[in-house]
């Protein structure tokens, strides 16, 4: 199952701690409520694009798992492992909590050849995009069809795998986001609206996307 990687520009900040095994903490903002993505294709779909918007208490509920597990990547590389939350543990090297702006998340940075490249790369400003992945687990949803494009308003997300910095950014009006989705709109209903004519009739419409 292919995934799709949503990217953002971000706003990382990385503090210095005294935690053994551990050259520093890095702290972003995953995921923006209530900001709409750029248009985006799931590959089930043909090529007309959508949007996708995380509502204002999406990870609420799933937050509050008792069995939530969920790991922080380099690049959704699970050998680029910098640090897990486990609900089970009373302490964690990977922290996730919400605000009114979006899901935050912290991780104690590891000191590693992958920790120490990723702490060089915030700092020099090389990464400056953060990812979510949350597969097509989405308990809730709601689909417009009103706008340019069909727009998805994703209410409660039931599964997240990880969070974590990327290497890449595209993502309009955020300070960290960007998301991963296997299946993002294979529940879409309605009718494909038509390409409009002229349009170009891509895989991805960089156009659309803005790139």
């Amino acid at each position: 199952m292919t995934d799709q990687l949503r990217f953002a520009p971000a706003s990382y900040s990385v503090t210095e701690t005294e935690t053994p095994g551990c050259i520093g903490v890095l702290e972003g903002l995953a995921s923006v409520y209530g900001r709409r993505s750029l248009a985006l294709k799931d590959p089930n779909l043909s090529t007309v694009p959508f949007e996708e918007e995380i509502m204002p208490g999406a990870f609420t509920e799933l937050l509050a798992q008792r069995t939530l597990d969920v790991l922080c990547l380099f690049n959704h590389d699970t050998d680029n492992l910098l640090g897990r939350f486990l609900a089970s543990r009373e302490t964690n090297t990977l922290r996730l909590w919400e605000s009114e702006k979006g899901l935050h998340f912290a991780v104690d940075i590891p000191d590693t050849h992958i920790g120490g490249m990723v702490r060089a790369g915030v700092q020099r400003g090389d990464l400056v995009g953060c990812s979510f992945d949350y597969g097509n687990f989405v308990k809730d949803e709601e689909w417009s069809h009103e706008g340019r494009v069909p727009l998805r308003q994703v209410k409660k997300v039931s599964r997240l795998w990880d969070v974590g910095p990327v290497s890449r950014a595209a993502y309009p009006d955020t300070e960290v986001q960007t998301r991963a989705t296997r299946t993002a709109a294979a529940r879409m209903p309605a009718p494909k609206p038509p390409v409009p004519e002229g349009a170009p009739n891509l895989e991805y419409d960089y156009a659309l996307a803005g790139i």
